[in-house]
Formats: structure tokens, sequence, C-alpha cells
């Protein structure tokens, strides 16, 4: 009886506290952040100019109706001066909504090839891919700062 009723007077002091401990458990999962597949290309001497002109016309264009599809979130494209810290002039980069949209990427853009793009021209005697890294975006959402004294 003695704590039936010390619970009960005690019951809305601790509705807060327990609110506290508990909302943080349930709370959704955190989103899943985007994936870019980023390739680093480096082009062949005095094909700089006819690989952008691809680039343009079929790498951003393949883009282009693949976000209008939604298989990807953004794409872009940068040039930069290949020397001896980086063999490469050219990056592309095409971003995903999470990894699970990423691993379908394949099967998505040989859609839109085969819709939009039916006889494909090769860019192998244009360019090669150095290397290609898959970055993943972290969270960076700030936690609450203790206030200043």
């Amino acid at each position: 009886m003695f704590l039936q009723l010390l619970f009960r007077r005690l019951q809305p002091a601790l509705m807060p506290l327990a609110a506290a401990l508990l909302l943080p458990l349930m709370a959704p999962a955190q989103q899943p952040k985007s994936v870019w597949a980023v390739d680093f290309v480096r082009t062949k001497p005095g094909q700089a100019a006819k690989y952008l002109a691809s680039v343009r016309d079929n790498w951003a264009a393949a883009r282009y109706y693949a976000q209008r599809a939604g298989y990807i979130t953004s794409y872009r494209a940068y040039t930069t001066q290949a020397d001896s810290s980086a063999d490469f002039d050219v990056v592309l980069m095409t971003e995903y909504a999470d990894s699970a949209v990423y691993r379908q990427a394949e099967a998505n853009f040989d859609k839109i090839f085969q819709q939009y793009f039916p006889v494909r021209t090769s860019t192998r005697d244009l360019r090669d891919i150095r290397f290609s890294k898959n970055l993943r975006e972290l969270p960076l959402e700030r936690k609450r700062l203790p206030a200043r004294k």
C-alpha cells in the first residue's frame, strides 16, 4: 500500500525523466546517407577535347535521364591538371540516394542505355580510368553543445 501511494505521488515527477530516457531509444534510425561513385580519369595525349565532348554528350546525358528516372540523386564532372601527385585530369561523380540504390546502378543504367543510347560508343581510346572510389556521406549533425558560462 505504501509503495502504491508513493508511486502515485512520484509518477508525475518521474514521467519527464522516463520520457527523456526512453525517447532516444524510440527515435527512428538514422537516415541512410548518400553514396558517391567517383572515377578518376586520365585523358590520353591529344584526346582531352574529344573525351570531354563525350562526357557532355554521353556520360552527362545518361545521368540526366537517370536522375529524371529517380535512379541517381545528382552528378558532377570536374577537370584538373594532372601532375606528379595526381595522375588524373578528369573526375566524374555520381550520387546515389543510399547503398541499396547504388547496388542497382548497373541494371538501372542498362535500362537508360537501351532506351536512349542504343548504339554505344567506347571512349577507351580517349582515356584511362586510373581508379574508382565509392564514398559514403558522413552524418555531420551537430549535437547540442553545453551552454557557455
